[in-house]
């Protein structure tokens, strides 16, 4: 692959080329070359670790630095997953709600009509609700909230945007970790 280097004060560009060269990807930059006439900067995988290579005198045969790329290495993302199972009727009366714009004499201003939580295997967990509504006559809306144990008490630290059904999927991402509940009919 040829590329091209812009220098943005003075205007000049350097031309260059990437080539696997069997040990690594190697960085070619015309005018610029290591101790063997190759390119003066190396990506090399090698006892796995990922490392940059760069020589800055082509008169020494080793690299005169090595950049160990271990502290950017992305972690993997960890997924937790549950199903959780409300009864039939009582979906029926919350997904109406959800849906109606109804008088709030029967649901409180901003009353917590539904929570049901599911702990996950990290100590976290979350709640899945539906909350009354905040003025007039609107329907109820859904969210899903994460709670993390501190002290003994728990903490929000994440919550899902406002839906409008209770079933379901509820996605969260928190601290490299994915968080999913689906919310089901009992049968």
């Amino acid at each position: 692959m040829k590329f091209k280097l812009r220098d943005e004060a003075t205007g000049k560009s350097l031309c260059g080329s990437c080539d696997n060269g069997g040990n690594g990807l190697v960085i070619n930059i015309d005018g610029y070359e290591d101790f063997s006439g190759g390119g003066p900067v190396m990506i090399d995988l090698f006892d796995d670790k990922l490392q940059v290579l760069v020589w800055g005198d082509k008169t020494s045969e080793d690299p005169t630095n090595r950049i160990d790329l271990a502290g950017a290495k992305v972690p993997k993302k960890v997924q937790h997953e549950a199903t959780l199972f409300v009864d039939k009727d009582k979906v029926d009366f919350l997904e109406r709600a959800c849906r109606v714009h109804r008088n709030t004499s029967d649901i409180g201003k901003g009353e917590t009509v539904f929570d049901e939580e599911v702990e996950f295997s990290d100590g976290r967990m979350m709640a899945i609700q539906v909350i009354g509504p905040l003025e007039g006559d609107e329907p109820c809306w859904t969210q899903g909230v994460l709670y993390e144990k501190n002290g003994g008490c728990w903490h929000e630290i994440a919550c899902t945007d406002v839906g409008e059904s209770l079933l379901g999927e509820y996605h969260l991402s928190y601290s490299n970790t994915e968080y999913t509940v689906e919310v089901k009919v009992k049968k």
